[in-house]
């Protein structure tokens, strides 16, 4: 029996945005329960421990996102560089990334041997495969970064922009004091969960990945020009690449679904030209 190791790369890489998207959604709730006791007449006694239990869980969320993530990245490194120099993965690290899938998935990903077509080039594995391989990867991963780091600057200016609306609005028509304290109260929380979710954050690392890639394409397609290329060269632009995308968030799954089809289009008609 064999693993289809690609499809259990992109299968914990699902998972642990999922986990990521629940740790969101609980600091949502956090929010909202503080918004809730900041404008009730009353609030619950407990509503502190209450607000405190949700944002722990999102906190645990969190950690086990980012946990399988690293994990993701591990093996997709693993395999980006197997593939590219025509290394089998060893045995030992099968099983454990076997031990990594629960164990009632792990069937979903067990069958005769396929090929990886992850990449496209058809060369023989070394370095210049290996180069070959960066460049498409750093391709898709500049054309994707890019439009994430102009999606997180819009809802940041967006997220701002409500909470700077409902003040202006706020000063001029609540003349009540404890209402524009309870309002304020509640913007502030809002500007705070801005920053507990990362979207600015993201914006920078969003924008760093989609300038890293481009500096990795750039300097590939100079090493590929200029041929005779030593395994040492294409380990190194291997490693710089890997380490920026190792450390830049998510990329949606719901994007590259979107644009898979237009970028594996616009990949081959330019390679096949």
């Amino acid at each position: 029996m064999m693993l289809d190791l690609r499809s259990i790369n992109q299968d914990r890489f699902s998972h642990a945005k999922r986990l990521w998207m629940f740790a969101n959604l609980f600091r949502l709730f956090a929010f909202a329960a503080g918004a809730f006791a900041v404008s009730s007449a009353k609030p619950s006694p407990y509503m502190p421990q209450i607000v405190f239990v949700i944002v722990l869980v999102a906190e645990l969320f969190q950690w086990r996102s980012d946990v399988v993530k690293g994990q993701s990245e591990a093996l997709l490194r693993k395999l980006d560089l197997c593939r590219s120099f025509g290394v089998e993965v060893s045995e030992a690290d099968k099983r454990d990334i076997a031990l990594s899938v629960p164990k009632k998935n792990r069937a979903r990903f067990s069958g005769s041997e396929t090929p990886d077509t992850y990449f496209t080039g058809p060369g023989p594995a070394g370095p210049q495969k290996a180069l070959e391989n960066l460049a498409e990867s750093a391709w898709y991963t500049k054309r994707q970064a890019s439009f994430m780091a102009g999606l997180s600057s819009v809802l940041f200016l967006f997220f701002v922009g409500i909470a700077l609306t409902i003040l202006v609005i706020t000063s001029i028509e609540v003349t009540d004091v404890n209402a524009r304290i309870g309002i304020s109260k509640v913007v502030t929380s809002w500007l705070l969960l801005i920053f507990s979710m990362g979207i600015i954050r993201h914006t920078w690392t969003y924008h760093q990945l989609a300038q890293g890639s481009e500096r990795a394409y750039i300097a590939t397609q100079h090493l590929l020009l200029r041929g005779d290329l030593s395994e040492a060269e294409a380990i190194k632009q291997w490693y710089e690449y890997q380490i920026g995308r190792a450390s830049s968030p998510f990329l949606p799954d719901w994007r590259w679904k979107r644009k898979q089809d237009d970028l594996n289009d616009a990949w081959r008609r330019a390679s096949e030209g």
